[in-house]
């Protein structure tokens, strides 16, 4: 799943996170020596605005909803940028602003929290190695 953002889409605010994971080692003598077990999956935070004068509110939920669901990775295209990432939706909170007389949303703030994944390649190795196997058949 690609979630595109255009001038008006676009996330309101962001942040973003990275970690390094580090062991630390207690000789008998001496001080600590910190050992490097490389880093964590980055994670990310996404605040949009959406207004019914120029989209969708409730499709545009719904499309969050259904890849945080389905636990699809999704991929960050700023029109602009990629860096090449993919990230599973962990948490999505939704808030409402104005229900018209048909019970349509009118706005909504939302706030998605994203952390890297390597299901996409991890998927991608396994269907290369299966590949050859299922043609043998």
């Amino acid at each position: 799943i690609k979630i595109e953002m255009g001038a008006l889409n676009e996330p309101t605010s962001s942040s973003y996170s990275e970690e390094t994971r580090l062991s630390s080692l207690e000789p008998v003598y001496g001080k600590d020596i910190d050992q490097d077990r490389g880093d964590r999956r980055a994670s990310r935070s996404l605040s949009f605005y959406f207004d019914q004068a120029f989209c969708d509110v409730e499709g545009e939920i719904a499309k969050l909803q259904l890849a945080r669901r389905s636990r699809s990775p999704i991929r960050l295209d700023y029109g602009r940028s990629y860096d090449g990432k993919s990230y599973l939706i962990t948490n999505l909170s939704v808030t409402e602003h104005g229900i018209d007389s048909d019970g349509r949303m009118l706005r909504a703030e939302l706030t998605i929290s994203l952390r890297e994944t390597s299901h996409a390649t991890l998927f991608g190795a396994i269907a290369s190695i299966a590949s050859p196997l299922i043609r043998r058949g």
